[in-house]
């Protein structure tokens, strides 16, 4: 029995046997090898170098514009209101204020400037300005009479003999100022219609806008004060008062 002998491989023409073409490489193998890809640009912050920062520009005083400033820039505004101290101050000064005007009744001190120019004997037209204290609060000092007329003290201090109260004594005089800030000694101002029940006169002022009132009165000067002394308060200083007319007055109404 024949056995089959293995094939014999196929010749080339020229009689020489085949190569066999080159086993294919992987894609692995073939391509070539990638090189490393360049550093990642670096952000602008970390490539560019630090800056050190710029030193505080000084600031302008409160109230003045900067130097160089554009022009028609408004100055900075100054911080307005009272501080906490200069409040006290000014309560301080208004507490001073009214203590004084309490103390002096609103009454001018006498002296030259404040005396009118009157004749003797003939009535004129005045003017007060009270507060109901003023019935006992005012007083002057002056030794004897002058035309039946007397004050409250015989010297600063000192009681005059002849002294009532300013409701019951008729000749007992007290300083007064005007309206004009003329001055005189006047009695029989509390004896009048409207004023000689202080009880009522009270009421009556309470009923204003304002403790101090002014009297309307007709008073008759009968002479001048010598070597007088007034006084607006008890234990206030005493004042000059030389010079004063000294008389009465009455019809006195209270001006509207």
């Amino acid at each position: 029995m024949a056995t089959e002998s293995p094939e014999s491989p196929e010749l080339n023409v020229d009689g020489s046997e085949p190569t066999a073409p080159p086993a294919e490489t992987t894609a692995a193998s073939e391509e070539p090898a990638v090189a490393p890809a360049p550093p990642a640009e670096t952000t602008a912050a970390s490539e560019e170098p630090a800056v050190a920062p710029a030193p505080p520009k000084p600031t302008a005083a409160p109230g003045k514009p900067k130097v160089g400033a554009p022009k028609g820039s408004r100055p900075a505004a100054r911080k307005s209101g009272f501080s906490v101290r200069n409040l006290i101050l000014f309560g301080g000064l208004v507490a001073l204020l009214l203590a004084a005007f309490g103390v002096l009744g609103n009454h001018d001190q006498g002296g030259p400037n404040n005396l009118p120019k009157w004749k003797l004997n003939e009535p004129v037209d005045v003017e007060l300005t009270l507060v109901t204290s003023d019935a006992t609060d005012l007083g002057c000092a002056m030794e004897g009479e002058s035309q039946g007329f007397h004050c409250g003290f015989g010297a600063t201090n000192a009681k005059h003999s002849l002294a009532g109260t300013s409701r019951d004594d008729a000749k007992l005089l007290q300083p007064y100022a005007t309206t004009t800030h003329q001055n005189l000694l006047a009695a029989g101002v509390w004896m009048q219609d409207e004023t000689r029940d202080a009880v009522a006169l009270d009421a009556l002022v309470k009923s204003l806008p304002n403790p101090r009132f002014s009297m309307k009165c007709k008073f008759t000067p009968r002479a001048q004060s010598k070597a007088t002394k007034v006084q607006w308060k008890p234990g206030t200083d005493w004042g000059a008062g030389d010079g004063w007319y000294v008389g009465e007055v009455k019809e006195c109404k209270l001006a509207k």
